[in-house]
């Protein structure tokens, strides 16, 4: 091998006297401000103070050696693969998405509600919205009439003229993300869950890329919420809901064919799994940005008696009686346990 077609220009500030032997190099001291370095073995050149001819010759080298050239472009495509994979934080992907899915002054919504109630079959709800916080679903089914008043942590459900008040169930927790559309009451909203909106990471679904808030992808051990990478539309909430019966129950919302009304977004048809099976099934009907709503549709709820719902109710399971219905499914399960 000829060392002279391994040449380095190093800057040299003055005629002093370089080391003879440096890692099996020599060195030799020109008539220039720059001293060259020849060594038996090869060598980078430096970027700086070679001619084009130089680059010129150094390039037709590279070529003549396919290993170099591999290990340039593996190089290049860990470059490219490390750019693709940038994660922005949480609180960006939450501001990005709740700038894509627009604001209304006040929200109006109909739909078909399958699951909850499989002895009465499907419901019908209209949903009434007014910011900050004010949430209203008449749902009607064959048998019964239901109001419901959402208010931040609490629950107020009145029957046939009977209410009663109790927390936020599985099934209202869709709403979270499709009525807290502000991104600070948004935040607030997620930490119940509660998703540590710190920790984002980039992911898949069926074939296509999506940002997860709350966890690191592929973990579903931890509240996430999950955003479509492309839309930045949510279509995916996983919690865990508390069970004082068994292990907490994991909580699957899956949203669905979001259509553009009035330059906002919402979902045409929504999903909740218990325990990975299908407990609730939405489907909206109508949708109504700024529709005109009265303030006393929030506020003629009061003044109605605290007592258990009439016999005539059939098919209505209050909150409190649905803990035995979770004994006995928990009881059913470790029978058949045992039994396999």
């Amino acid at each position: 091998m000829n060392s002279n077609d391994f040449g380095i220009y190093w800057p040299f500030p003055g005629s002093g006297v370089c080391p003879n032997d440096v890692s099996g190099m020599t060195a030799r001291i020109p008539h220039t401000r720059y001293f060259r370095m020849e060594t038996k073995y090869r060598a980078i050149p430096c970027f700086f103070h070679i001619p084009f001819q130089k680059w010129r010759h150094y390039a037709l080298k590279l070529v003549d050696r396919p290993i170099s050239c591999l290990l340039i472009l593996m190089f290049v495509l860990m470059q490219a693969a490390q750019a693709s994979a940038f994660v922005p934080s949480g609180a960006y992907i939450l501001e990005s998405m709740t700038r894509r899915m627009g604001s209304c002054n006040s929200l109006t919504v109909t739909q078909k509600v399958a699951g909850l109630f499989e002895q009465t079959g499907p419901a019908t709800e209209t949903l009434r919205f007014l910011p900050p916080g004010h949430i209203r679903i008449d749902r009607t089914t064959p048998n019964f009439h239901q109001i419901i008043q959402l208010q931040s942590d609490t629950k107020k459900t009145i029957t046939n003229d009977v209410s009663e008040e109790t927390a936020w169930s599985f099934s209202d927790r869709y709403l979270d993300v499709l009525i807290y559309r502000d991104i600070n009451l948004l935040e607030r909203r997620l930490k119940k869950y509660p998703i540590d909106i710190s920790v984002s990471s980039l992911g898949r679904f069926e074939g296509k890329p999506v940002w997860v808030v709350g966890a690191v992808y592929p973990d579903e051990t931890h509240p996430q919420l999950w955003v479509d990478k492309e839309l930045l539309l949510p279509f995916r909430i996983l919690y865990f809901e508390s069970n004082t019966m068994s292990s907490d129950a994991r909580i699957d919302i899956r949203f669905a064919d979001w259509k553009m009304v009035q330059a906002m977004w919402y979902p045409s048809n929504i999903m909740i799994y218990r325990d990975k099976t299908l407990m609730v099934t939405i489907d909206v009907e109508t949708v109504d940005p700024n529709a005109m709503i009265s303030a006393d549709t929030f506020e003629n709820l009061a003044g109605h008696t605290e007592s258990p719902p009439p016999s005539e109710s059939e098919g209505y399971i209050r909150s409190s009686d649905m803990k035995d219905v979770e004994k006995a499914i928990n009881s059913l399960k470790k029978q058949l346990n045992t039994e396999n």
